[in-house]
């Protein structure tokens, strides 16, 4: 019988629908000097034993017992087909590992390890974030993955790997092929359980699903230190020297503390030097003065009164006038044509009136209203390099002058941060990494409302029409928080190129913080237009 194809006897067994009276292929047993692995064919079922130590399960059956034909068998290796299930399978012992591999030929799900809860088993070694050490019979911990699974093993995972701590040992899984994989935690007899599941996409060639499962010391780190060594042993470890001769401001980064700083308002509260003062004039008949009270919104008109009322410094009242500033800052039409022909020729506002004439872009737009805004009150400013709050140069130097010589620098927001390319040169000056939030994950309509959308999602209509990913049954991917659509990073790269290019010409940035780009989360696209 074992000299028929392969192929043959799959085709018959999935024809007759039935199971067959093939007799069933006993326990495979692989060895090497220093590992012994027994797995059952028909059901995958496999246990591990090393240096002569007790057998340790390393997964459960997938199911009842199938129908498995083995095709070589070898001391340290095997082979077989389970036809009812579509797949081919190949364990091999390496010098240190179970190398099991699963290949299929449809569409579908494997499952394979089935981790039970072994009594041995003192806990679990999971990279999720930083890592985390999860007591077996934790029953928050317990709950808590089992309600916020499954996990895939790119985003929801640091590292593509699981480990098992058995107290003088531990026990590694690798996932070679770390992509369509999810891993379903839950209890079993009040420990820790998982299954592993990996689903073939539609598109080909179908990559094999490799794990590679590896005995190792008793260290909480140990799984880790076997998933470097297997990244090396295949030409995937990339040290920090190399990065920084390939980059070199990445020598900043060691050693940095990392500060994300807020308030990319164009104006702060602490650039107008005497409040009492600027509400006073604000008050004023004079025609700039009234102009610019008249920019004001209702709310912000009554706190410049109520702050005269009284006898302290209220921040609150500075807050809601400083917000109202830096809205009347982005205006076009700030000054009418009939208060322009009120200035005089030799006002210091005249040179930044006529330098003003004609179309500007909105960051010169914003630099000349920037001046004009001082100019019309002398004295109650700081020079408008200057201006900001968490984002300014008053800002760095207090950074500085605080004793700390090495930051990452994150501006929330990449249309605040040109406002101040004042301040990131000088971040820059003073040795900082410093860097605007992107990301290029979701893509909103341009017909949003400002207040719906966020800054990064947006594009032009026809990359919203043309950029979502597509899922193999043609819907397109929702965005985060399922608003938009996710976005294809192949069709996404001109505009890419488009903003940042724009972004470093504008302030000398020396980093860039990608968000969700740069997490991890792979999915397959099936849009005809980028797959």
């Amino acid at each position: 019988m074992t000299n028929f194809p392969a192929r043959w006897l799959i085709g018959i067994a999935l024809l007759l629908g039935v199971r067959t009276t093939v007799a069933q292929p006993r326990t495979l047993r692989l060895d090497n000097s220093s590992l012994g692995v027994s797995i059952n064919p028909t059901t995958l079922e496999t246990t591990a034993t090393w240096l002569g130590g007790q057998g340790i399960s390393v997964s459960r059956a997938i199911g009842p017992p199938c129908i498995a034909m083995v095709q070589d068998v070898q001391e340290d290796q095997a082979s077989w087909v389970m036809p009812e299930y579509r797949l081919r399978c190949s364990a091999h012992l390496s010098s240190e590992s179970l190398v099991l591999q699963i290949s299929s030929d449809r569409d579908g799900v494997t499952t394979w390890p089935v981790i039970g809860a072994s009594s041995g088993c003192q806990g679990w070694v999971i990279p999720r974030a930083e890592g985390s050490f999860v007591p077996a019979s934790d029953q928050e911990w317990i709950e808590f993955l089992a309600g916020e699974g499954p996990f895939d093993t790119t985003a929801d995972l640091s590292m593509p790997f699981l480990g098992l701590d058995f107290d003088s040992q531990t026990l590694t899984y690798v996932f070679a092929n770390q992509f369509n994989n999810k891993i379903t935690f839950g209890s079993d007899g009040g420990r820790l359980s998982a299954s592993v599941t990996h689903e073939s996409p539609v598109r080909k060639p179908r990559q094999p699903y490799t794990v590679i499962v590896t005995p190792g010391k008793s260290n909480p780190v140990e799984p880790a230190l076997i998933y470097r060594r297997w990244l090396k042993a295949n030409g995937e470890f990339v040290t920090l020297a190399e990065k920084i001769t390939s980059t070199p401001a990445t020598a900043l980064l060691p050693g940095s503390a990392h500060i994300y700083l807020w308030g990319s308002g164009t104006l702060g509260a602490g650039n107008i030097v005497d409040w009492r003062a600027f509400c006073r004039d604000l008050q004023s008949s004079e025609p700039l003065a009234s102009h610019f009270r008249n920019q004001l919104g209702p709310e912000a008109q009554k706190a410049t009164t109520d702050f005269l009322k009284l006898d302290y410094q209220d921040q609150y009242l500075k807050s809601v006038i400083v917000n109202d500033f830096n809205r009347i800052l982005t205006k076009s039409d700030l000054l009418t044509t009939d208060l322009m022909g009120k200035i005089k020729d030799d006002s210091p506002l005249a040179a930044i009136l006529r330098a003003s004439a004609g179309e500007l872009k909105p960051l010169d737009r914003l630099q000349l209203n920037s001046r004009l805004l001082a100019a019309a009150f002398p004295g109650r400013f700081e020079a408008v390099e200057r201006w900001g709050d968490g984002y300014s140069v008053a800002m760095m130097d207090k950074l500085s002058s605080a004793g700390l010589d090495r930051l990452w620098l994150g501006f929330d927001s990449l249309e605040g941060s040109l406002r101040h390319s004042a301040a990131v040169a000088r971040a820059r000056k003073l040795g900082y990494l410093v860097g605007p939030y992107d990301s290029y994950a979701s893509i909103h309509s341009p017909k949003m409302e400002p207040d719906q959308t966020w800054e990064s999602a947006q594009f032009d209509a026809d990359l919203y029409r043309d950029g979502p990913m597509v899922r193999a049954d043609g819907e397109k991917r929702h965005g985060f928080k399922k608003v938009g659509y996710r976005l294809s990073p192949v069709a996404a790269r001109p505009y890419v190129e488009k903003r940042v290019s724009a972004a470093m010409a504008a302030a000398p940035f020396n980093s860039w913080f990608m968000d969700c780009d740069a997490f991890g989360d792979f999915l397959d696209d099936y849009s005809p237009l980028h797959p």
